[in-house]
This record gives structure tokens, C-alpha cells and sequence, in this order.
């Protein structure tokens, strides 16, 4: 709560009735090399089960996109993993593919 009261985190829910169904997390922040870049990059975005393949999931992003252009960010960063790859929403949404990240665990 203290995150998303200082602009530095960004949530948006979707729900079905009052049922919880999915949300994005949203980190907001200003570039260090480019500072007229305020970044949205994305921690968390799920959809349950039940609900998946009715388009729910890209509604979603678009409504996320929305709130974080009010928030002032500039560019939205999204990832997906390579064994569950959402690539082709992200495509269809206008996003391009432009860098590999990877991940070691500590």
C-alpha cells in the first residue's frame, strides 16, 4: 500500500462479480541514462485458469496501459516466460521484441 501511495507501484485488478481474476503489478520509475523515460515495468500479471483464452488477459493490459499513461509513464516494459510465452499478446498490443533477459537464483 505504502508503494502504490508514493507512485512507485501501480496494481490494477480484474474481477469477475466481486471474485478476483487477475491484476497486473506495475513498477513506475525514472530512467538514470534517459531521464525524460518513466518506465512501467511489470512484476506480476495473472489471470486464473477458469477465465484464460476469453480474451480477459488482453483487456487487461489495455486498461493497464491506460492507468500507467495517467501515471505519467512513457514506456511500459512487459515480460513473459520462456516456458509459458505470451509473446503473441504482447505482438498483437504493438510490442516489440528488443532484448533478452536472463536469471540466476542466489
Amino acid at each position: 500500500m505504502k508503494l502504490q501511495e508514493v507512485g512507485v507501484l501501480t496494481v490494477l485488478t480484474c474481477r469477475s462479480d466481486k471474485e478476483l481474476i487477475g491484476y497486473t503489478f506495475f513498477n513506475i520509475f525514472n530512467g538514470i541514462r534517459f531521464p525524460d523515460c518513466k518506465t512501467a515495468r511489470e512484476d506480476l500479471y495473472y489471470i486464473k485458469p477458469e477465465f484464460r483464452g476469453q480474451g480477459l488477459g488482453k483487456k487487461l493490459f489495455i486498461e493497464t496501459e491506460k492507468l500507467l499513461k495517467d501515471k505519467g509513464a512513457n514506456q511500459v516494459i512487459f515480460t513473459t516466460k520462456t516456458y509459458q510465452d505470451h509473446s503473441h499478446i504482447f505482438e498483437s498490443l504493438g510490442y516489440e521484441f528488443y532484448e533478452k533477459q536472463f536469471s540466476k537464483k542466489l
